[in-house]
């Protein structure tokens, strides 16, 4: 039984099982025995991590937009700008498009799509529109993800591409395909779009982090939010 699990009972290794007492004892290596008490105490690390995928599009005027680009350093995590992207959201300063979040295993391609609501900045209405959304004009989000698992656990190389493209009009449509390698946790400026009303661009941000499930179900190897841990 030990053996199906991949354990290797070599020269003077043994196990000798007492049914008078329901006791089994073994002798093995160190390294063996760490498995053979992985078999018994369910604990065996044989779980394959999962890679979290969050991307966050914000819209916000042009100026504003330069400004945060130019502040982003050429190599490295951008988790700072991120934030403040955030709390000016929060202000209501500036417009969180959207927020698409897909789980995938290493070397596993995901994909996910959503409707997404029109601006609150558009303009009002006619009269004689009706109030029912026009799903074939409502802009389409598409995020399809490929992430790999470094060899230190840490490092995460994703590629990924993510497409904003209203139904009705395919020739305004914003398309972003890249690769991006960033340590688990971080977030990352991928890229910027021309935003959906005049004199605005969209910044487009990602955030992969490595999960792994414990032995009750409990999610394990979880940064804490770079934003709460970071100034």
């Amino acid at each position: 039984m030990l053996t199906s699990y991949g354990i290797v009972f070599g020269d003077r290794a043994a196990a000798v099982y007492h049914p008078e007492s329901n006791l089994l004892t073994v002798t093995q290596t160190p390294e063996q025995m760490e498995l053979v008490a992985a078999v018994f105490t369910g604990r065996c690390d044989l779980a394959e991590p999962q890679v979290h995928i969050r991307t966050e599009i914000y819209e916000l005027p042009e100026i504003a937009a330069l400004d945060v680009l130019e502040s982003l350093r050429p190599q490295g995590e951008h988790t700072p700008e991120r934030a403040a992207m955030l709390r000016e959201t929060r202000k209501k300063k500036i417009t969180l498009v959207a927020a698409p979040t897909v789980i995938a295993r290493s070397g596993q391609r995901a994909k996910i799509q959503e409707l997404v609501g029109t601006n609150s900045q558009s303009a009002e209405p006619s009269e004689d529109e009706t109030s029912e959304p026009n799903r074939d004009s409502t802009p389409t989000l598409s995020l399809e993800v490929d992430p790999i698992i470094g060899a230190d656990n840490d490092m995460i190389d994703v590629n990924f591409q993510i497409t904003f493209a209203p139904k009705d009009t395919p020739l305004i449509s914003r398309e972003l395909t890249t690769q991006v390698i960033t340590h688990d946790g971080d977030w990352i400026c991928a890229g910027s779009w021309s935003g959906q009303i005049p004199e605005t661009m969209m910044l487009i941000f990602i955030n992969a982090t490595i999960q792994t499930l414990g032995d009750a179900g409990e999610m394990v190897k979880v940064r804490e939010n770079a934003e709460d841990t970071k100034p």
